[in-house]
């Protein structure tokens, strides 16, 4: 059996073919259980419900320690939504001070954590799913350099349009996000 997965990049259609009909996607998400929260919520059932549709996850996130460092919320019972044997591979944020952008403080210990992921899980799929967006840029390294497609899932992206007022300067990781996505390099 195998799964259409549309190559945005380069605007086909292809199958991807799965032993025994299982197809494996590597989902990346700065916040996952045992971080609480409305942006945990939809992550956690994704990948709970996955494997009923043929689907085996495995995630890439940030640290316990990090999301008490970023004094993030936790739920240890979402934990429960879980399924047992979901890899989980974790990774800390760098410490900049003068950088308050978490996706760009984590995007980097995350590639090389994503690198480890895609070697022990082999993917047929990658799924990102943000805010924070930032991290979302490493999808287009793993279509060019692993034949990877990947799926951007933006949670609700249209929360941030009204948080910039007139003339206030907006961070890096806005800057570099608006160059690259107004090109067609997904």
């Amino acid at each position: 059996m195998g799964h259409v997965v549309r190559d945005v990049y380069r605007g086909s259609l292809k199958t991807v073919a799965v032993a025994k009909g299982e197809m494996k996607v590597i989902v990346v998400a700065a916040f996952f259980p045992p971080a609480g929260g409305v942006g945990t919520f939809r992550v956690r059932k994704f990948v709970k419900y996955l494997s009923e549709f043929g689907v085996s996850p495995a995630v890439v996130t940030m640290t316990v320690d990090e999301y008490s460092r970023i004094g993030w919320q936790m739920d240890a019972e979402g934990l429960g939504d879980v399924p047992t044997g979901v890899a989980v591979y974790r990774s800390d944020a760098a410490k900049v001070p003068f950088v308050r952008d978490i996706g760009i403080r984590w995007t980097f210990s995350l590639l090389r954590k994503l690198r480890l992921a895609v070697k022990r899980e082999r993917p047929d799929l990658l799924m990102f799913t943000g805010d924070p967006f930032f991290p979302m840029i490493w999808g287009v390294y793993f279509k060019l350099f692993y034949g990877l497609p990947y799926v951007l899932d933006f949670r609700d992206p249209w929360a941030l349009a009204g948080v910039m007022a007139v003339g206030e300067v907006r961070s890096c990781g806005w800057w570099i996000w608006s160059r690259i996505s107004s090109r067609r390099w997904f």
